[in-house]
């Protein structure tokens, strides 16, 4: 207990370190390199006139803090999906929530099609998207109201986000290829378009998801012992369910229509911290995984910027070597 105690701060520690590092490498480097006392300056409000001063407060902050809240609020929802269904695995993906949101993206472009648009606002997408995930979370509400076993919830997700899928491959074949672009860059996965209203929309929903997720570590950690002892200890396990379900089912549909579909940051960060720490409580690891998510968000957003490659590329290659490593592991032992 001592030592997982000493392994939880230090494991917080460095990656907060790491974290601060990094948002601090996100402001200074890109196309025009930004030394860090330019940074300082212009965060204190000095010299606001600057060139310095406009990229970082007009480009490059605004990417950063969404990457920030989108890597933090990924990750903590896929701690406690994995938990609930007992799936390393899991993630808000597999709800269909993600899915439904590129259901009402690309839902729009057709719109915009048989309406003879050529470009739709980024505004009238986020709001597309999450109509669409609000609609797969009611799906998968409805769903979870009726039966009792937690995997056929998940399989229920997974099948409608292959159907979802389908209707989306069909909406992107019709539409024209202006259109298409704009569909196809949003599905790629970006921070770089977010502004401060997409900031203030991505902190309205995570924060308090973060807050409430941590209210309710210790009825799943005590239903990670089994239903029946869950039941016998008091634990509402239906109430436990929903929930867990609405809370990832927010956040990731808030994320996915700001930022596009995101891959594997939300997966890998809940195994990475575990893997440190040595435990599986969620209370020991909940602190860390979101640090861990945070880290990768940011970091894959600046090598996004740096090498001029698509977000979900380097989230991609970040992390599922991350995650297959982890399970490989857990399978020798």
């Amino acid at each position: 207990m001592i030592a997982t105690t000493k392994r939880k701060w230090l494991g917080n520690g460095l990656a907060a370190m790491a974290l601060i590092a990094l948002l601090l490498a996100s402001l200074a480097l890109g196309p025009v390199t930004i030394p860090l006392s330019t940074i300082k300056n212009a965060l204190l409000g000095r010299d606001s006139e600057s060139t310095a001063s406009i990229i970082i407060f007009f480009s490059r902050l605004p990417r950063m803090l969404t990457a920030l809240l989108a890597g933090a609020g990924l990750a903590a929802c896929s701690l406690l999906m994995q938990a609930l269904f007992r799936n390393p695995l899991a993630g808000p993906s597999v709800l269909g929530i993600t899915s439904g949101a590129s259901f009402g993206a690309a839902l729009l472009v057709l719109s915009g099609t048989f309406l003879g648009f050529h470009q739709i606002f980024k505004a009238s997408i986020v709001a597309a998207a999450m109509t669409g995930a609000i609609g797969a979370l009611a799906l998968v509400f409805l769903v979870a109201s009726r039966v009792r076993e937690q995997y056929s919830i998940l399989v229920f997700g997974i099948m409608l986000g292959f159907l979802v899928s389908a209707v989306v491959s069909i909406l992107q074949y019709k539409a024209p290829p202006e259109l298409l672009r704009q569909f196809v860059l949003w599905g790629m996965g970006s921070f770089a378009d977010a502004n401060y209203r997409d900031i203030l929309l991505l902190t309205g929903i995570i924060l308090p998801s973060i807050i409430l997720c941590r209210r309710i570590l210790p009825a799943l950690f005590i239903f990670q012992m089994g239903s029946e002892d869950a039941t016998a200890l008091g634990v509402n396990l239906r109430k436990l369910q929903f929930s867990v379900i609405l809370l990832a089912g927010l956040t990731a549909g808030g994320i996915t229509s700001v930022c596009g579909p995101i891959a594997f940051i939300g997966m890998a960060a809940p195994h990475l911290a575990k893997w440190f720490v040595k435990s599986g409580n969620l209370s020991s690891t909940f602190t860390l995984t979101i640090l861990i998510g945070a880290c990768t968000a940011v970091c894959s957003d600046l090598a996004s910027r740096l090498f001029d490659l698509p977000l979900n590329a380097i989230t991609s290659a970040l992390s599922a070597p991350v995650v297959l490593f982890i399970l490989f592991s857990s399978l020798r032992k």
